[in-house]
């Protein structure tokens, strides 16, 4: 009976709870579902902001405000001079003096850190600021300014973390009385230096893995490589857009040139020009196409500046190198046939033939004429060249123009 007591009152209390009269009750329908939409708007556009928030990417680091962040942390480690300069990383002494470091002696060098900057107040401000973040760096227990490079990043590194937020701390007073601040990406300080430490990171083992080579030299080369690769875009790019406003009638030129396609060469010191490579790959007519539009790019140029910046990327050497040899996984693949060397080709097993997989051809010996003949100077004096002859246009035994690469 009591248990028949017990639904009978929470009937009651839901009857209660809700509307009787219809109006009521669909005025109470449409004020719950108003709260529904709006309970439910309210969790999309939170969403969204958490995705915006954790989703931002960090600023390019070649960024002002990335490039002032690494300059800070080596100014304030010392300036040192390369990689292998870089203090150690903390050893477990260091650490344990930091982690256990006393409320006492905070107290201590907070008043000497107060009597100094009154004793220095009139220093310059970068020196100032330097012992400023060197005396913070004490109060906090480091011996000094170095990070863990092993660690992943910050937040497996609690020596790192609490290092870069002092850091940052102090970048962030420095900056912010200069005019033009770059406050754009403020959240994201510590990230940058935590990327910018990871960076240096991997650095350190990729020197400590070298064959006696210096980090300093594979810089260098790897820098060397990359002014190339973007002098061989340039030239590239300068050929394509030439063979399309030049080439109306034969506009499938155009898609030949791409970085791939333009020969390498070998480096000479200044002021000699580079050597330029005959590739064994390229066809005659090809290699003849390509110098050409090079003629006519100093040709058409129509500044001073144009021409010179023309020549500095496709002058060479009249010296030609023609016994150098390409690897098979750095040429270009599915170009015509007729843009590769035949006898190149023949001495091709099937399976590398097939790899490179040619295509038909589109008449580069033809193409080759037209250009030579929009070169060609007109006047006494000036002979015509056969046009069924590739080798009289100024390739195969004989020195290709100055202007090509």
């Amino acid at each position: 009976m009591r248990g028949g007591d017990g639904d009978s009152q929470g009937s009651a209390e839901d009857e209660k709870s809700e509307p009787e009269d219809p109006e009521d009750i669909l005025k109470y329908n449409l004020k719950a579902q108003r709260e529904k939409r709006a309970h439910e708007k309210s969790q999309v556009n939170e969403q969204r902001v958490q995705r915006v928030v954790v989703g931002k990417g960090l600023p390019n680091q070649s960024t002002a405000l990335c490039r002032s962040i690494r300059n800070f942390t080596i100014f304030i480690m010392g300036m040192p001079e390369s990689i292998s300069a870089y203090p150690a990383p903390p050893d477990q002494e260091e650490w344990e003096v930091w982690n256990n470091w006393t409320e006492n002696r905070y107290k201590k060098l907070t008043k000497h850190l107060e009597e100094f900057s009154e004793k220095n107040k009139n220093l310059a401000k970068s020196v100032f600021q330097k012992k400023a973040c060197e005396q913070d760096l004490q109060i906090a227990g480091f011996g000094h300014l170095t990070f863990e490079w092993q660690a992943s990043s910050f937040n497996s590194s609690l020596w790192s973390a609490s290092l870069a937020t002092i850091v940052i701390k102090h970048y962030f007073n420095l900056v912010k009385s200069k005019p033009g601040g770059m406050w754009g990406e403020v959240g994201c300080m510590e990230q940058i230096l935590d990327r910018w430490v990871c960076g240096q990171g991997k650095e350190i083992r990729r020197a400590h893995q070298t064959n006696g080579q210096s980090l300093e030299d594979l810089k260098a080369e790897k820098s060397r490589k990359a002014a190339i690769s973007r002098m061989k875009a340039k030239i590239a790019n300068k050929r394509q857009g030439l063979a399309i406003t030049k080439m109306k009638a034969e506009p499938n030129l155009a898609v030949l040139f791409s970085k791939e396609a333009v020969s390498d060469w070998e480096d000479q010191p200044v002021p000699g020009k580079p050597k330029r490579i005959q590739l064994a790959w390229r066809s005659e007519a090809f290699s003849l196409c390509s110098h050409k539009l090079d003629e006519i790019a100093i040709t058409v140029a129509k500044t001073t500046t144009e021409m010179k910046t023309i020549h500095k990327l496709v002058d060479r050497s009249p010296e030609l190198i023609t016994h150098s040899t390409t690897p098979l996984a750095v040429i270009p693949r599915r170009l015509p046939i007729d843009a590769y060397d035949a006898i190149f080709l023949q001495s091709l097993s099937q399976v590398k033939k097939d790899h490179l997989d040619p295509q038909k051809e589109i008449g580069l010996e033809a193409k080759a004429w037209m250009l030579n003949q929009m070169t060609m100077r007109i006047g006494p004096g000036a002979s015509q060249i056969p046009r069924g002859s590739i080798g009289d246009l100024g390739i195969g035994n004989l020195p290709g123009p100055s202007t090509g690469s």
